[in-house]
């Protein structure tokens, strides 16, 4: 499974307040989906008759980079994100500088690397033949959680 979308209404609060997301993910792209489609997914596979057996990656539709996301949270929330990359280290002593559980903080680091890696950017089209229907966008996925970003942003 690629990185869940819900991931974003944790982080971009932070953002919007900031207008800066920090990362270390470079031109790396990722295919965020959301948990709900993933488990429509993992339903289709398990009510499936086929008879084949195969190991699929769940996606989301369509691979972004973090400026490309930025970009659709800037148009949907109204303010300006300015992207700032950085490197692993200056990520890692920025998230710890901002209070994020130590625990989290390898993951997030490792996660921005993997983006960068190419690690992220394997879209398929999984969920849609799993379910008959497309795996929601990122774009999509904001717009209907944004009370959720936005109320979130404003404590």
């Amino acid at each position: 499974m690629s990185w869940y979308a819900e991931n974003l209404l944790g982080s971009l609060p932070g953002v919007l307040a900031s207008g800066k997301w920090f990362t270390s993910a470079g031109s790396g792209r990722i295919a965020y989906v959301p948990r709900e489609d993933v488990a429509r997914a993992c339903a289709g596979a398990l009510a499936s008759r086929s008879g084949t057996r195969e190991r699929l990656n769940i996606t989301g539709p369509v691979p972004q980079t973090i400026p490309e996301i930025a970009a659709i949270a800037s148009k949907l929330f109204g303010k300006q994100i300015d992207v700032v990359q950085i490197s692993d280290d200056e990520l890692k002593e920025g998230l710890r500088a901002a209070g994020i559980p130590a625990a989290y903080v390898p993951l997030i680091v490792a996660t921005d690397a993997s983006i960068r890696g190419g690690h992220f950017d394997v879209p398929t089209d999984a969920v849609k033949r799993l379910t008959g229907t497309d795996a929601q966008s990122v774009e999509s996925y904001l717009r209907a959680n944004r009370a959720i970003v936005s109320g979130a942003a404003t404590k």
